[in-house]
């Protein structure tokens, strides 16, 4: 993996609360469908956090109906780094 193949900290932490578009369909994620790098309830940050190769991945919360994950009802989140997201996302602008 090269360097810039992830986010550092700003770049991961200047996404959040950015809308995307997926290209592809991956993980029961349909192509087309919009994710959205979440904050928490007090505008911490909660969703960027230390990859385990090197820099930050960026974590999406879909806009899917609601799924029944273990036993209890959840929404789908997915994990991506810099490489997929340039790859397999598109900013989706206001």
């Amino acid at each position: 993996m090269k360097p810039n193949d992830n986010y550092t900290q700003l770049e991961a932490h200047a996404l959040v609360g950015s809308v995307f578009e997926s290209l592809v369909e991956f993980y029961g994620v349909p192509a087309g469908t919009h994710g959205r790098v979440p904050i928490g309830t007090r505008g911490h940050v909660v969703r960027a956090h230390p990859s385990t190769r090197g820099g930050y991945d960026v974590v999406f919360e879909w806009a899917l109906p609601a799924r029944k994950l273990a036993g209890r009802r959840g929404d789908l989140h997915t994990w991506f780094w810099k490489e997929l997201m340039e790859r397999y996302m598109e900013e989706v602008k206001s």
